[in-house]
Protein backbone atom coordinates (compact mmCIF):
# COMPACT_ATOMS: atom_id res chain seq x y z
CA UNK A 1 0.00 0.00 0.00
CA UNK A 2 1.45 3.22 -1.07
CA UNK A 3 0.46 5.98 1.69
CA UNK A 4 -1.32 9.37 0.59
CA UNK A 5 0.77 10.84 3.17
CA UNK A 6 -0.08 14.92 2.93
CA UNK A 7 -4.06 13.69 3.43
CA UNK A 8 -3.12 12.50 7.26
CA UNK A 9 0.65 13.91 7.94
CA UNK A 10 -0.46 17.96 7.02
CA UNK A 11 -4.14 17.87 7.43
CA UNK A 12 -3.89 21.65 7.05
CA UNK A 13 -1.19 21.72 3.87
CA UNK A 14 -0.83 24.00 0.96
CA UNK A 15 1.62 25.51 -0.63
CA UNK A 16 2.40 27.91 1.56
CA UNK A 17 2.98 25.35 4.61
CA UNK A 18 5.74 26.97 7.02
CA UNK A 19 7.85 24.62 8.70
CA UNK A 20 6.82 23.81 12.41
CA UNK A 21 7.77 26.21 16.03
CA UNK A 22 10.08 23.36 16.83
CA UNK A 23 11.65 23.41 13.65
CA UNK A 24 12.44 27.09 13.57
CA UNK A 25 13.27 27.40 17.59
CA UNK A 26 14.74 24.01 18.45
CA UNK A 27 16.24 22.07 15.43
CA UNK A 28 17.32 24.83 13.34
CA UNK A 29 19.74 26.08 15.76
CA UNK A 30 20.69 22.67 16.63
CA UNK A 31 21.76 21.86 13.66
CA UNK A 32 23.91 25.50 13.45
CA UNK A 33 25.31 25.11 16.40
CA UNK A 34 26.62 21.01 15.33
CA UNK A 35 28.14 22.83 12.29
CA UNK A 36 25.60 20.30 10.44
CA UNK A 37 25.58 21.06 6.37
CA UNK A 38 24.30 18.15 4.61
CA UNK A 39 21.00 17.07 5.39
CA UNK A 40 18.73 14.07 3.89
CA UNK A 41 14.73 14.75 4.80
CA UNK A 42 13.34 11.14 4.08
CA UNK A 43 9.52 11.78 3.33
CA UNK A 44 9.86 14.89 2.30
CA UNK A 45 6.57 15.53 1.17
CA UNK A 46 5.33 17.16 -1.73
CA UNK A 47 5.65 20.95 -0.80
CA UNK A 48 9.40 20.37 -0.02
CA UNK A 49 8.13 22.18 3.89
CA UNK A 50 11.46 21.30 6.00
CA UNK A 51 13.14 20.81 2.79
CA UNK A 52 13.22 24.31 1.63
CA UNK A 53 13.41 26.14 4.62
CA UNK A 54 16.48 24.45 5.61
CA UNK A 55 18.24 25.03 2.01
CA UNK A 56 17.20 28.63 2.47
CA UNK A 57 19.22 28.69 5.63
CA UNK A 58 22.02 27.82 4.15
CA UNK A 59 21.67 23.57 4.18
CA UNK A 60 22.96 21.19 1.65
CA UNK A 61 19.40 19.46 1.92
CA UNK A 62 19.01 16.31 -0.35
CA UNK A 63 15.04 14.94 -0.15
CA UNK A 64 13.68 11.69 -0.77
CA UNK A 65 10.21 10.76 -1.13
CA UNK A 66 7.86 7.93 -2.67
CA UNK A 67 7.98 8.57 -6.77
CA UNK A 68 4.15 9.87 -6.24
CA UNK A 69 5.71 12.29 -4.21
CA UNK A 70 8.43 13.42 -6.35
CA UNK A 71 6.12 13.81 -9.26
CA UNK A 72 4.19 16.17 -7.97
CA UNK A 73 6.89 18.63 -6.55
CA UNK A 74 7.26 22.35 -7.86
CA UNK A 75 9.44 21.90 -10.45
CA UNK A 76 10.58 25.85 -8.92
CA UNK A 77 10.97 23.90 -5.93
CA UNK A 78 12.87 21.24 -6.40
CA UNK A 79 15.74 24.07 -7.74
CA UNK A 80 16.13 25.23 -4.65
CA UNK A 81 17.43 21.77 -2.77
CA UNK A 82 20.41 20.04 -3.38
CA UNK A 83 18.51 16.99 -4.82
CA UNK A 84 15.39 15.54 -4.71
CA UNK A 85 15.08 11.60 -5.33
CA UNK A 86 12.86 8.50 -4.83
CA UNK A 87 16.49 7.05 -3.14
CA UNK A 88 18.86 8.12 -0.70
CA UNK A 89 21.89 8.88 -2.81
CA UNK A 90 24.43 8.90 0.17
CA UNK A 91 25.51 7.36 3.62
CA UNK A 92 27.78 10.39 4.92
CA UNK A 93 25.22 12.97 5.84
CA UNK A 94 25.69 15.03 8.61
CA UNK A 95 21.83 14.50 9.95
CA UNK A 96 19.05 13.05 8.63
CA UNK A 97 15.15 14.03 9.24
CA UNK A 98 12.16 11.06 8.85
CA UNK A 99 9.25 13.76 10.22
CA UNK A 100 5.82 12.42 10.36
CA UNK A 101 6.78 9.59 8.04
CA UNK A 102 6.67 6.26 10.29
CA UNK A 103 3.20 6.59 11.64
CA UNK A 104 1.72 6.01 8.53
CA UNK A 105 3.81 2.77 7.99
CA UNK A 106 1.05 0.18 8.66
CA UNK A 107 3.57 -2.93 9.59
CA UNK A 108 6.41 -2.71 11.77
CA UNK A 109 8.36 -4.71 9.41
CA UNK A 110 7.87 -1.79 7.19
CA UNK A 111 8.91 1.27 10.04
CA UNK A 112 11.97 -0.69 10.94
CA UNK A 113 13.12 -0.98 7.64
CA UNK A 114 12.73 2.74 6.70
CA UNK A 115 13.91 3.72 10.39
CA UNK A 116 17.35 1.37 9.80
CA UNK A 117 17.83 3.13 5.83
CA UNK A 118 17.26 6.09 7.33
CA UNK A 119 20.00 5.47 10.40
CA UNK A 120 22.52 4.04 7.96
CA UNK A 121 22.53 7.18 5.94
CA UNK A 122 24.02 9.52 9.36
CA UNK A 123 27.51 9.48 8.95
CA UNK A 124 28.99 8.30 12.56
CA UNK A 125 28.31 10.90 15.05
CA UNK A 126 25.84 12.59 12.82
CA UNK A 127 22.89 13.25 14.04
CA UNK A 128 18.98 11.87 13.72
CA UNK A 129 15.49 14.11 14.05
CA UNK A 130 12.33 11.97 14.14
CA UNK A 131 9.10 13.58 14.58
CA UNK A 132 5.59 11.97 15.27
CA UNK A 133 2.66 12.58 16.01
CA UNK A 134 1.21 11.97 19.61
CA UNK A 135 -2.35 10.28 20.50
CA UNK A 136 -3.61 14.05 21.34
CA UNK A 137 -3.18 14.78 18.04
CA UNK A 138 -4.54 11.14 16.02
CA UNK A 139 -7.38 11.03 18.54
CA UNK A 140 -8.16 14.89 17.80
CA UNK A 141 -8.14 14.62 13.71
CA UNK A 142 -7.64 10.96 12.88
CA UNK A 143 -9.97 8.53 15.32
CA UNK A 144 -13.29 10.20 14.64
CA UNK A 145 -12.59 9.82 11.09
CA UNK A 146 -10.91 6.54 10.78
CA UNK A 147 -11.31 2.90 10.97
CA UNK A 148 -9.09 0.70 13.51
CA UNK A 149 -6.65 -1.06 11.64
CA UNK A 150 -3.37 -3.36 13.26
CA UNK A 151 -2.24 -0.48 15.75
CA UNK A 152 -3.59 2.38 14.25
CA UNK A 153 -6.48 3.73 11.86
CA UNK A 154 -7.40 4.09 8.09
CA UNK A 155 -8.76 6.76 6.91
CA UNK A 156 -11.65 6.31 5.11
CA UNK A 157 -10.93 9.05 2.79
CA UNK A 158 -7.84 8.39 1.48
CA UNK A 159 -7.39 4.89 2.84
CA UNK A 160 -3.98 5.87 4.61
CA UNK A 161 -2.77 4.27 7.75
CA UNK A 162 -1.65 5.72 10.87
CA UNK A 163 -0.53 5.52 14.15
CA UNK A 164 -0.05 7.57 17.43
CA UNK A 165 3.35 7.23 18.98
CA UNK A 166 4.08 7.92 23.17
CA UNK A 167 7.10 9.10 24.32
CA UNK A 168 8.55 5.48 25.54
CA UNK A 169 7.95 4.17 22.15
CA UNK A 170 10.24 6.77 20.86
CA UNK A 171 12.66 6.14 22.87
CA UNK A 172 12.97 2.40 22.47
CA UNK A 173 13.26 2.80 18.45
CA UNK A 174 16.33 5.10 19.00
CA UNK A 175 17.58 2.75 21.75
CA UNK A 176 16.98 -0.34 19.21
CA UNK A 177 19.65 1.51 17.40
CA UNK A 178 21.61 3.00 20.51
CA UNK A 179 21.47 6.14 19.47
CA UNK A 180 22.30 8.72 21.92
CA UNK A 181 19.19 10.41 22.27
CA UNK A 182 20.00 14.17 23.09
CA UNK A 183 16.02 15.48 23.64
CA UNK A 184 12.85 14.60 23.03
CA UNK A 185 10.27 18.06 22.35
CA UNK A 186 6.64 17.65 23.02
CA UNK A 187 4.01 19.72 21.55
CA UNK A 188 0.65 19.56 21.66
CA UNK A 189 0.30 17.49 18.67
CA UNK A 190 3.99 16.39 18.12
CA UNK A 191 7.14 14.77 19.56
CA UNK A 192 10.17 15.62 18.34
CA UNK A 193 13.46 14.03 19.03
CA UNK A 194 16.84 14.82 18.43
CA UNK A 195 19.73 11.90 18.86
CA UNK A 196 23.14 11.09 17.86
CA UNK A 197 24.85 8.23 16.03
Amino acid sequence: MKPSIENVVYHLSSSKTKPNKIMKEKILPFLQEKQVRTVLDYGCGKFLRDSLFLAEQGFKVDAVDLEEQVERIDVEKVKKVNNVSTEILRNNYDAAMLNFVIQVLPTEKQRQEVFKKVYNAIKESGYFILSLRNSYDINKYVRPKGIPFKDGYLMKKSNTFVKAYEREEIQEMLNSLKLNIIKIHKTCDSYISISQK
